[in-house]
């Protein structure tokens, strides 16, 4: 009895959803009483707000960004990388945000970061994008064995960028199983983003890539399972052109797939330290970071 009454006297730990995470969740993902299980469609509604409210944010902060060029090149100014993300004097009354006025680093959610780390890449021009096939093979056995499919993407990838010394490089990707109209299943694939300062690593990333994910296929079939091309941004579409490779990565992250679980993200340390620096340099943060200064300059 004693032992009972302790047990319903004990406090339900709640689970940790948070609506900076993309990924699609569902009550069966919870493994806690049904009481403890958080209100999954006020928490799809404030990840819909979340997510309207930085399209318009990137938007507006790339129309800044074009604005502070154009200034400065009529007054015969050079922009270097990064440059253009801070006001001079002769540009912060005709742009809309000032770097006070920006959300902190811990309100942002997975696909603004994703952004973020873009922007720099091609910032730098050091920005590749990929995709990557996994091998019927494998997806096969990871369904017949029951294991999670993130956690096994994850182990190979790791294990062959440790092989050819490419273990702290930059990287993040999204595990994809819907067709791009997200109506109907398709087989598991991997959309992302490497930031690479040597195109060899890009070359050496693709393949680890094909090692992991295709090391079962013949030479031609590893080739055409993965890609690697150099991050471009769509000139014709404006300001709206750069931030269409993370919209099309990102764009069935809120539809389920049991296989995948509650996470299909996955956004590396460095990555996600490039990032917290971009955001940095937009807020002007120089003096609690001394590292974001040097990169400003590059």
């Amino acid at each position: 009895m004693t032992a009972a009454l302790k047990k319903l006297s004990t406090p339900v730990r709640l689970p940790c959803v948070s609506a900076r995470k993309i990924s699609a969740v569902r009550r069966r993902d919870f493994s806690c009483p049904r009481r403890a299980i958080p209100r999954l469609n006020a928490l799809k509604r404030e990840r819909d707000s979340i997510a309207n409210k930085e399209r318009a944010l990137i938007g507006e902060l790339l129309n800044d960004d074009e604005t502070r060029r154009r200034i400065r090149a009529g007054h015969g100014e050079v922009s270097h990388p990064t440059s253009v993300w801070n006001d001079c004097d002769q540009t912060w009354d005709h742009t809309k945000h000032a770097p006070y006025e920006l959300p902190e680093w811990r309100d942002l959610s997975e696909r603004m970061k994703m952004f973020l780390g873009f922007d720099l890449g091609m910032e730098l021009g050091w920005c590749f994008s990929f995709t990557a096939n996994l091998s019927p093979m494998y997806v096969q056995k990871w369904e017949f064995n029951g294991s999670g499919f993130m956690a096994n993407i994850d182990q190979r990838l790791r294990r062959e960028l440790k092989k050819l010394r490419l273990g702290k490089l930059p990287f993040c990707y999204v595990v994809e199983s819907r067709t791009r109209s997200g109506k109907s299943r398709c087989k598991p694939h991997l959309h992302g983003i490497a930031i690479c300062d040597d195109p060899l690593k890009a070359t050496k990333f693709k393949v680890a890539l094909e090692h992991a994910f295709a090391g079962d296929l013949k030479r031609n079939g590893r080739l055409r399972s993965v890609k690697v091309d150099r991050g471009y941004e769509c000139w014709n579409l404006g300001v709206e052109g750069r931030v269409r490779w993370v919209e099309y990565i990102t764009k069935n992250a809120h539809l389920y797939d049991e296989r995948l679980g509650r996470r299909r993200v996955y956004i590396s340390h460095s990555y996600n330290a490039l990032a917290r620096q971009a955001w940095a340099i937009r807020r002007d943060e120089f003096a609690l970071e001394p590292s974001v200064k040097a990169l400003a300059l590059l």
